[in-house]
């Protein structure tokens, strides 16, 4: 009986350590990034500008093109 109770004991310390693991790592991202998993049409313009160089008139074409589809973005972003 004791040998079954020390199993059952190591599966309950192990899933405490599994969801205090997930919750700290959700905590420490959270933290880290405050905003979540999306920065919204500024950070995509951002991160294209940062690599591609885009010129005022592109940046503003891109904001348009957001714009545009936010719908549809906000409802993948819903789904996943």
């Amino acid at each position: 009986m004791m040998f079954n109770q020390s199993k059952a004991w190591a599966a309950v310390l192990l899933a405490a350590v599994f969801v205090a693991g997930g919750a700290a790592g959700w905590g420490i991202a959270a933290w880290r990034d405050p905003r979540g998993h999306r920065g919204g049409p500024d950070a995509m313009v951002n991160y294209l500008d940062d690599h591609l160089r885009l010129s005022a008139a592109q940046k503003d074409s891109v904001r348009a093109v957001l714009a545009r589809h936010r719908p549809e973005m906000e409802a993948l972003w819903r789904e996943v």
